[in-house]
């Protein structure tokens, strides 16, 4: 049967742990044993949990990649685009028979096509989906995704990312527990904690991470000189205590990584190009044959303010891209028979929306409030499309939010706040409890923004 869109249940086990009022150990859910839902089998998961984030920089435009067809205002603010040199960037509603249809209510972009064959058993789309009290700027909100942790209005933020806590909680063993494979380090794995540093690894590409290639010698020096700062003593003048920990973590990780050998994808597997695909085959590598448990990527491009396409276009092009990216970690990480061979949810988030009309002319749109959150994996539940029916979706939803505080509805608006779904991981998947979750997401255990209480998780997984 189908998943019910409704938040009211009764309470389960699973409940319980959320709210609070059972204790679960860390670490308590590395295997179970198949359960049947919604008329299908789950898998039999085991092996370590682990997460794999795909960060959208720039703001994706949730409207065109679940799109809400059952809202009239679409082709109303969005006009349907007729091809040619048209620029409006509505994108035409599939034929009432195609498989992009998620449910009577909206349809999938059809650059996401590449998904389909997950749909509806392994991946699950929230829509709707932010924090309270938006924010516009890139950097900022960029930073209250990465760190768990929305401001009251004039507040001020947090800079320690959500995996140096996650980690901490999870109580893992040895120095090489997450990484960033990234030009930059994502702030999601940014810490001044030196306990926390020493296990987050920042690797712009396996090549360059690895001595491979080197003369034995230089070598040899190089992690000499490494371990001499690992292990010097604490009273070292100038030696800074995060630098001590960055230096322990590249002096555990170095080997690893250098050990490694070059990431073969199966035959068949299709990796996005451009810099995503060898990112993504750096990050498989790393969660298939090292102790990492966490791992992020991150692609940018998606601040469409002019020429945004609506089937082609930059929006469209980022979409298929995410979309291979999707489905090649869901083949590299699925045997012949679709059984898991790594026992992995991968995210993809981005910082906020678009705004829900076309901003004229230019054929863009302009930074918005809630978007689209994607969740992949075997442990995800069939049939995960989330604040995005006829029910909860009445037509006027695309515009039910304010632009600025006080000002009239011309954004959509937050329905599920993001932290409710990383909650669901850290408790459903890694087996942690609530008052973990509450160390992990700062002030999670006061929060009352619709959406987000532990009463209303979306239960995708």
């Amino acid at each position: 049967m189908k998943r019910s869109q409704s938040n009211a249940r009764l309470m389960t086990r699973r409940d319980a742990l959320r709210m609070g009022f059972l204790g679960l150990a860390a670490g308590g859910l590395t295997g179970f044993s198949p359960r049947t839902v919604f008329g299908g089998t789950r898998a039999t998961m085991s092996g370590d949990p682990k997460l794999l984030f795909i960060f959208g920089r720039g703001g994706n435009d949730g409207l065109n990649t679940v799109i809400p067809y059952g809202d009239t205002l679409y082709p109303t603010i969005r006009p349907i685009n007729q091809g040619g040199s048209d620029i409006s960037i509505g994108v035409p509603p599939p034929a009432g028979s195609s498989p992009l249809w998620l449910n009577s209510h909206c349809a999938l972009h059809p650059r996401l096509a590449p998904l389909l064959p997950l749909w509806p058993n392994r991946i699950a789309f929230a829509h709707r989906v932010h924090y309270p009290n938006p924010n516009f700027s890139h950097f900022i909100s960029q930073q209250i995704w990465e760190t768990g942790f929305a401001p009251a209005v004039g507040g001020g933020l947090v800079d320690e990312g959500i995996v140096p806590r996650l980690v901490n909680n999870l109580a893992l063993s040895g120095n090489f527990n997450a990484s960033s494979v990234s030009a930059r380090i994502q702030q999601l794995f940014r810490t001044t904690n030196p306990a926390f540093a020493k296990r987050m690894s920042h690797i712009t590409s396996m090549s360059d991470y690895a001595l491979d290639g080197k003369s034995a010698g230089s070598t040899t020096k190089f992690r000499s000189a490494l371990q001499s700062l690992a292990t010097a003593p604490a009273s070292t003048a100038a030696l800074d205590p995060l630098v001590r920990a960055s230096t322990e973590s590249l002096t555990s990780g170095e080997p690893i990584v250098g050990a490694l050998s070059q990431y073969v994808p199966k035959p068949g597997t299709v990796f996005p190009n451009g810099p995503l695909g060898p990112a993504l085959q750096g990050a498989l590598n790393l969660l298939r044959n090292t102790e990492c448990r966490i791992a992020g990527v991150e692609f940018g491009n998606f601040d469409t303010h002019a020429a945004q396409g609506a089937v082609t276009g930059q929006h469209g092009d980022r979409l298929e891209d995410l979309a291979l990216a999707m489905k090649a970690v869901y083949d590299e990480t699925t045997d012949a028979q679709d059984l898991p061979t790594l026992n992995l949810i991968t995210v993809f988030i981005s910082e906020f929306g678009r705004t829900s009309a076309q901003n004229g002319a230019s054929g863009g749109t302009d930074h918005g409030q809630a978007s689209v959150t994607i969740m992949m994996g075997h442990p995800v539940q069939p049939n995960g499309i989330f604040n995005c029916d006829a029910t909860n979706w009445p037509s006027g939803t695309m515009e039910n939010a304010p632009g600025y505080p006080g000002g009239p509805p011309v954004h959509l608006g937050m329905a599920t706040d993001f932290r409710a779904i990383l909650a669901e991981i850290w408790i459903d998947h890694f087996g942690l409890s609530s008052a973990q979750v509450a160390d992990i997401l700062p002030g999670w255990s006061t929060l009352q923004t619709p959406g987000q209480a532990p009463s209303n998780f979306l239960n995708f997984m």
